[in-house]
């Protein structure tokens, strides 16, 4: 696969619209009992709250696409919710759809991995998180409470102000006194944090070595937290869950709109190598720009590359902001060492971790390890093939997919003029069929469908010479942008790009960087529907050239940049361009090259800079 990406670059629910159904084939990863809360936060500025509410309580899944809730509010009235739908994909991606009568906005997204459901909604007008974890086989007790040291992260708003939003971390040992101190304490220590971009300045001075009484009990398998004395941040009952399995906990007030999450610190030796994919979900103040606030939930997926130093992390997120809409994001890189450290650290716990933001918390659960026999199409490795954006990511119309599987294709097969059938294989997407560069038993490189427009899911499936793959289904977006790197990194390392404003069209390396105030040809995809429009796969227009019908932004290093090109690449299958403008007081190095489209966004490729040549 590698070498064809060089090549191409070098020759350079409710039911859904359209009839497409969600594939449903995972519900029975949702089976059972499960403990549930959620909380809801409304904002409509990102600083103050106008609402807020907890749900908690009961969740039972029929395993055959139907759930009921019996639980209740913080304000004490109960919610109940009886024969409700849901669906789940076999990759362990889907919804649970609203009761009758509810908004398709509350519809929650959400990833299920090791009996813990992980969601929000993104699209409705809350900013929300959901958890719901299987319960025990036999009801947790006091006794049964497993020993040993949890980490716990707890957000909770102050009052409606969103500028006073908080996050506790603490450790707890429970005890056989019933307190959480470990064997020698009854207290435990809590410090907490505003800013996570400015941890040490940002703690909050009445948190750092604030010793607080702390207990537990068990009633019916439900546990409560009572945190002791006055004027401490963290105090009174908090209602607590333990998963299946004991690892992980979480709850809250049964009064109050808060979350506490924790893990059973039981971590991978530090030389263990960790590496794969990671379902996420969160809620938290965005501190990254105080002069426009933004609350922010999120979900989607990392993929983790580390051995026994930090390495490489690619994120996709559809984030939900407030004000604002739900958008996607994918971004990654080698880590700072101080967040390269932390992660290094978090994800050595097995099936589930939790990360402490200044003003939020966010969860993680490591995927399941998925193989099929036959003709076999992961679920889970749908992948742009410039991002390698997680399967969690839109997909979006001319762009071109990486599809992982296995028994795709009979031998290894390359055509760069994108027929439909390759080697005896052809792909569907929505009922048409995808054009292909690339087939190979594990993996196929293909193009998706402009007449995709305006479905919000699309069905994959693949004919091996008459041999039907499973189907697998993706949401849809109108663009999902990702830049070719080169040499191939799986999606992080410099870009694939050309000087256009020198006579020999260079490739932009680090042996030839960039330098300011230079356009260059960057080769990229997912940037959506274009006008003139052309037939999917067919060779870029150069007379008149063909431009992407949705404005992109650009911007270098942070700085939004001139781009006198966005469309199809002129005499180039199955690629876009866009020729952009390195900023004429750009500062030489490594500097990042960010791509929004009306929906997405990506933040992870690398331009080389050099200084700008003296006169």
């Amino acid at each position: 696969m590698t070498r064809a990406f060089v090549l191409i670059f070098c020759a350079a629910l409710i039911p859904f619209a359209y009839g497409q159904a969600w594939d449903s084939t995972g519900n029975n990863l949702l089976q059972g009992t499960y403990n549930f809360r959620e909380v809801r936060w409304v904002t409509p500025d990102g600083t103050n709250l106008t609402s807020a509410e907890s749900r908690f309580g009961t969740i039972t899944f029929n395993g055959a696409g139907n759930y009921s809730i019996s639980g209740s509010t913080n304000t004490g009235s109960a919610y109940t919710v009886t024969n409700a739908s849901y669906s789940m994909s076999a990759g362990g991606l889907g919804f649970l759809n609203p009761p009758t009568g509810g908004s398709a906005q509350d519809r929650i997204i959400g990833l299920v991995s090791n009996g813990i459901f992980i969601g929000s909604s993104t699209e409705g007008s809350v900013n929300n998180l959901f958890i719901a974890a299987r319960q025990s086989a036999t009801p947790v007790t006091s006794a049964t409470f497993q020993r040993g040291n949890y980490a716990i992260d707890y957000v909770n708003p102050s009052g409606l102000n969103l500028d006073q939003i908080r996050t506790s971390t603490f450790s707890i040992q429970p005890n056989d006194r019933g307190t959480l101190g470990g064997n020698l304490y009854d207290e435990i220590n809590i410090r907490c944090m505003y800013n996570p971009y400015d941890l040490e300045s940002h703690y909050d001075d009445g948190c750092i070595g604030d010793y607080v009484p702390a207990s537990f009990s068990f009633s019916d398998g439900v546990g409560t937290f009572t945190f002791g004395g006055s004027g401490h941040w963290i105090s009174g009952d908090k209602q607590f869950y333990v998963a299946e399995g004991g690892q992980f906990i979480f709850g809250g007030s049964t009064t109050g709109v808060d979350m506490l999450v924790g893990i059973h610190e039981t971590r991978l030796p530090l030389d263990a190598p960790v590496t794969g994919l990671y379902f996420q979900a969160g809620l938290y103040r965005d501190f990254s720009d105080l002069s426009k606030p933004s609350l922010n939930s999120f979900l989607g997926a990392l993929s983790a590359n580390w051995s026994s130093q930090p390495g490489q992390i690619l994120w996709h997120q559809r984030i939900k902001t407030s004000p604002g809409v739900a958008h996607e994001s994918t971004y990654g890189g080698p880590p700072t060492d101080s967040t390269g450290a932390a992660f290094n650290f978090f994800l050595r716990f097995q099936n589930v971790t939790i990360e402490a933001r200044g003003g939020g918390i966010a969860i993680y659960l490591r995927a399941p390890e998925l193989s099929g026999s036959g003709v076999f199409l992961n679920p889970n490795g749908v992948v742009n093939a410039a991002s390698y954006s997680a399967f969690t990511a839109r997909i979006s119309p001319g762009e071109l997919l990486t599809l992982f599987g296995t028994g795709l294709a009979p031998g290894n097969f390359e055509d760069s003029s994108f027929p439909t059938t390759l080697g005896g294989v052809s792909v569907t997407i929505n009922g048409r069929l995808a054009p292909i560069y690339i087939a190979s038993p594990n993996g196929l490189a293909v193009l998706v469908p402009y007449e995709i427009e305006g479905s919000e899911i699309a069905e994959i499936t693949v004919n091996n010479n008459g041999i039907i793959s499973n189907r697998v289904t993706t949401f849809v977006g109108k663009t999902s942008p990702g830049a070719f790197a080169t040499p191939i990194a799986n999606g992080l390392g410099y870009v694939a790009a050309r000087h256009t404003t020198r006579a020999d069209q260079g490739i932009v390396s680090v042996n030839d960087p960039a330098v300011p105030g230079e356009y260059l040809a960057v080769f990229l995809t997912g940037l959506g529907t274009v006008n003139p429009a052309i037939t999917t796969g067919q060779s870029g227009p150069q007379n008149p050239l063909s431009f992407t019908t949705v404005p992109i932004k650009v911007k270098v290093d942070g700085q939004e940049t001139e781009s006198n090109f966005a469309g199809i690449a002129p005499l180039l299958h199955g690629l876009y361009q866009i020729n952009v403008k390195v900023p004429d007081n750009a500062k030489p190095g490594d500097l990042v090259l960010e791509i929004a489209g009306v929906d997405s966004q990506n933040t992870q490729i690398l331009i080389p800079v050099a200084k700008r040549p003296t006169p």
